[in-house]
């Protein structure tokens, strides 16, 4: 799969669904780590940063995909 920036708008309605879930789910990737990195900043523990990368990687990557696939920025 070609590098997609996070920029870039997708039409996911010419995809099927497993498709266009792959490919929000690698623009995600880059949301999550400027998360992780802004938690590791705050000095939490790490098993405070677990919660918090588990409850959001689940809400972005399998919340607001079971309904319809949508980019993150999409529903802020």
């Amino acid at each position: 799969m070609e590098d997609i920036s996070v920029e870039e708008k997708i039409d996911y309605s010419k995809m099927d669904y497993e498709e266009a879930a792959e490919l929000v789910k690698k623009r995600n990737e880059k949301y999550l780590d400027i998360f992780l990195e802004e938690l590791k900043s705050k000095g939490l523990t790490p098993k405070t940063i677990e919660n918090h990368m588990s409850n959001v990687e689940f809400y972005i990557n399998d919340y607001l995909c079971h309904y319809d696939v949508q980019d993150f920025e999409e529903v802020l």
